[in-house]
């Protein structure tokens, strides 16, 4: 969404790319979790810190009184593992090889645990979920899960049988690392480009041409380069929603999305659409909505 309101450096360009298709990436992977997974709990985007070191789970899924790491990769192509050495097939370009992240992250997670006297086995695996993707390797590596095996390691996992007393202590290490997690800073690794209100463009963005050129008339909202037309509330979804990603920590207001569309929307349409779904809050004067 940013792309459309702010010129971003070619090496901006680059890194956008890349944080989308790794999120696409780990969309795809969560839907396969929840569809195949069923007995386990699974957690995602976690940060633990222990002895003073950092780090960051992908994906971790609890069951049967065992942890299961993933590290998720959206790769596309043909690849090389030699040794620990990860390379482009067509230019034999060494890339950060995820296996070597996961044992340092695994070791970490080992630590944690037994510095609270908890006694669980951790399996860590790297998943490459792109159909696309191929990886050529001389030797058989158990810990790398590509998509067509996917679905073998899920019916392996899901057979294992199940203890009396594994529920209960499963849900309290949720718990635990859950709360460990929450301590810790959320935004260490965020390396988001930085952007500023000001820089950015306002208006309604036309899913059809790419381009910020709504304007609303009657209860339409019609862009004036292509002549496409949708609901209006359908463009103060994407307005609010916009807005509420972008600027977590600003109050929603009638006023600051009538400014967020560039006044292409009107304030009364925006007033219906917080009112139905959203719940008020304060005065008329200082009205907000959450």
């Amino acid at each position: 969404m940013l792309q459309t309101r702010k010129t971003f450096t070619a090496q901006e360009e680059h890194y956008l790319r890349q944080l989308t298709k790794g999120f696409e990436g780990e969309i795809t992977f969560d839907n396969w979790i929840e569809k195949h997974m069923a007995k386990g709990v699974h957690l995602k985007d976690l940060t633990f810190k222990v002895n003073g070191t950092t780090f960051q789970v992908d994906s971790l899924l609890i069951t049967n009184e065992r942890i299961i790491m993933y590290e998720v990769k959206n790769y596309e192509g043909e690849y090389i593992l030699k040794g620990n050495k990860l390379l482009k097939y067509d230019t034999e370009v060494e890339i950060l090889n995820p296996t070597v992240q996961l044992e340092r992250s695994s070791i970490l997670l080992r630590q944690l645990l037994s510095q609270r006297k908890i006694s669980y086995s951790i399996e860590a695996f790297v998943v490459y979920i792109h159909p696309n993707f191929t990886l050529y390797t001389s030797t058989v590596d158990r810990s790398i899960l590509l998509l067509s095996l996917m679905n073998k390691h899920a019916s392996k996992i899901q057979s294992l049988p199940c203890e009396n007393n594994a529920r209960a202590k499963d849900a309290a290490l949720v718990k635990l690392l859950t709360e460990h997690s929450k301590e810790n800073d959320p935004n260490h690794y965020q390396t988001f480009p930085l952007y500023y209100y000001t820089d950015l463009l306002k208006g309604v963005y036309c899913s059809s041409c790419r381009q910020l050129s709504i304007q609303q008339k009657y209860k339409k909202c019609v862009c004036q380069l292509c002549q496409k037309s949708q609901c209006v509330y359908d463009s103060i979804s994407q307005l609010v929603r916009e807005y509420c990603i972008l600027f977590p920590e600003q109050k929603l207001t009638v006023n600051s999305i009538h400014d967020w569309a560039k006044k292409k929307v009107s304030p009364y349409s925006i007033r219906q659409f917080l009112k139905k779904n959203y719940a008020e809050h304060g005065s008329k004067r200082d009205r907000y909505y959450s």
